[in-house]
């Protein structure tokens, strides 16, 4: 809780984040949104403004949580493909 509130803190008086605080940002609203499911376009707004926020491109932050959403499905359909591999595997061998 106090961390919040040194967030805020810095945020009104400087008008800046660091790269911690832009971290923290996203964690909060991992928490605050966590009944959203998949937090569909939670994320990305989310890093686009934390980018923003850090005088970064926010289309830089949308990008990447794009990509890391591609990579969460990549790893998904290998684990799938693994799963179903093994399952023939064990199929063929009890036939």
């Amino acid at each position: 809780m106090l961390e919040k509130f040194s967030l805020f803190h810095r945020l009104m008086f400087r008008g800046s984040l660091d790269l911690s605080d832009g971290l923290m940002v996203t964690a909060i609203a991992i928490m605050i949104f966590a009944f959203i499911p998949g937090a569909v376009g939670v994320m990305e707004g989310t890093y686009a403004a934390t980018f923003h926020l850090l005088s970064l491109d926010p289309a830089t932050g949308t990008s990447v949580q794009i990509f890391r959403r591609i990579r969460t499905l990549l790893w998904a359909g290998i684990g799938f493909a693994y799963i179903s591999w093994q399952h023939r595997r064990h199929d063929s061998k009890h036939v």
